[in-house]
């Protein structure tokens, strides 16, 4: 798979998406017009079961005239408990573009995120590069109605909280006074640890590297209490998602760009053999570009000094001998 990062202001990535519909030389759309899904979930706690119950919604954005869609790829996390509902497409175009695909998945109380991903392919050959993903972050305990039994009392545990800067995974670990001694490990998928002992009526905070995709869990006295992925906070900068999609046709390539920023304008350049095209998009403007194609043909997208290449693939269908024209029916007018 191929990965495009491009930083514009607050840093870009890109999505490239192949096998589209598209015609014409260059062409400006509106935001409705691009080919891209979107992924929302909202949680809510089932306190008949003390379970989580998240209901995701897949919207899928495209022109008015492209009817429906599939999806090419699903994955969500907790990957042992499923999103019923939503699941890769065994054949044909089966959902409409004008409703909301929406499947639910039941999580155990203590979940603190929940992700969803999807990749969709549209009927007319829009195919979505990379997967959109959806998150949903889970505070607090989703606790049954019912009283729980009757155990005898225990000590009170520790509590850890999280906090996090722009480089760094914060942990911090509080041992109330009716606690028991702890031994705390925080071990992150980057394979650096930290561990602390703490008495009763103590705290510590540990600190460990952070970057994009972190992974990190904790465990106190040997047992998991707490796992999830760093955040990196609002005010640092972060990586927007550009959505590019490509089609080839049997005479040319086209490649589409959607500028994704709500409040600044995307420079972007596409270039094919001595053609190259500049393209200055709005704000949630889309706009198209097609260059003639052959065996070896390439497209080159650049944004804020780095590009990506998108290879033309000649269609099956090419080699079809053209239909005899009518020749009776046809006429010529003439002014003489």
């Amino acid at each position: 798979m191929r990965t495009f990062l491009a930083r514009h202001r607050r840093g870009l990535a890109v999505i490239a998406g192949v096998a589209l519909g598209l015609f014409g030389m260059l062409t400006v759309a509106s935001p409705a017009s691009a080919h891209h899904s979107k992924v929302s979930g909202t949680p809510v706690c089932d306190t008949d079961t003390g379970e989580w119950v998240i209901t995701w919604t897949v919207t899928s954005v495209a022109p008015s005239y492209v009817k429906s869609y599939r999806l090419t790829f699903v994955e969500s996390t907790p990957a042992d408990h499923p999103v019923e509902g939503i699941a890769v497409t065994e054949g044909g175009y089966p959902h409409s573009t004008s409703e909301p695909l929406v499947g639910e998945q039941r999580v155990p109380a203590s979940t603190q995120k929940a992700t969803l991903k999807v990749k969709a392919e549209w009927k007319n050959g829009f195919t979505e590069r990379y997967p959109v993903v959806g998150s949903v972050t889970i505070d607090g305990l989703c606790e049954r109605q019912s009283p729980p039994p009757t155990i005898p009392p225990k000590p009170t545990p520790a509590s850890v909280t999280f906090a996090a800067t722009c480089d760094a995974l914060l942990v911090i670990v509080d041992n109330p006074h009716d606690g028991e001694d702890v031994s705390v490990e925080v071990s992150t998928s980057a394979g650096d640890s930290e561990t602390a002992q703490l008495a009763p009526g103590t705290s510590e905070t540990l600190a460990l590297p952070a970057s994009d995709g972190l992974t990190y869990q904790v465990t106190i006295n040997g047992q998991t209490v707490a796992e999830g992925e760093w955040q990196q906070p609002d005010d640092c900068e972060t990586e927007v998602e550009v959505p590019i999609a490509s089609l080839s046709d049997c005479e040319s390539l086209t490649v589409e760009v959607t500028n994704p920023l709500t409040d600044d304008v995307l420079v972007v350049t596409v270039s094919s053999g001595d053609l190259t095209e500049e393209l200055t998009l709005e704000p949630e403007e889309t706009a198209e570009v097609t260059f003639p194609a052959e065996e070896g043909t390439v497209a080159t997208v650049t944004i804020a000094g780095e590009s990506l290449d998108i290879e033309w693939t000649q269609p099956e269908d090419c080699d079809e001998e053209p239909a005899e024209p009518d020749r009776k029916s046809t006429r010529l007018n003439s002014s003489h």
